[in-house]
């Protein structure tokens, strides 16, 4: 219940991620070089997941997404508490935000303007 509802609205297909129990959306735009990362979900148990993961990869560089290990989630249990479709979904999240900070990278390598996620068509 404490995330923020983003400012814009994030429901929409091209920021849905499929493949999780409930509907979830995830956009992430780059700015001053660092992936800033808003998503909702329909589930407040998803959404309190979401939370979780926004607060440790909301505000890093691409590369210290890519780069970086989500040891919490293994140090707090939080995978062993989930049933198997939260579980994947959860993984599906964290799938969907790297490819993201991937695509940011590619973005900045090849053309100087940031990275618009909105381009994107829906991730599968």
């Amino acid at each position: 219940r404490a995330l923020e509802p983003p400012e814009e609205s994030i429901r929409q297909e091209a920021y849905e991620v499929f493949g999780c129990q409930n509907r979830v959306w995830i956009r992430a735009e780059l700015e001053d070089g660092r992936l800033r990362i808003a998503a909702d979900s329909e589930a407040v148990i998803t959404r309190g997941i979401i939370a979780l993961v926004l607060r440790v990869l909301d505000g890093r560089t691409p590369a210290e997404i890519l780069d970086g290990d989500l040891f919490f989630l293994d140090r707090t249990g939080l995978g062993s508490h989930l049933s198997p479709a939260r579980a994947d979904g959860l993984a599906g999240m964290v799938r969907e935000i790297r490819s993201r900070a991937e695509e940011a990278i590619g973005a900045t390598r090849s053309d100087p303007r940031p990275a618009r996620s909105d381009a994107r068509g829906p991730a599968r």
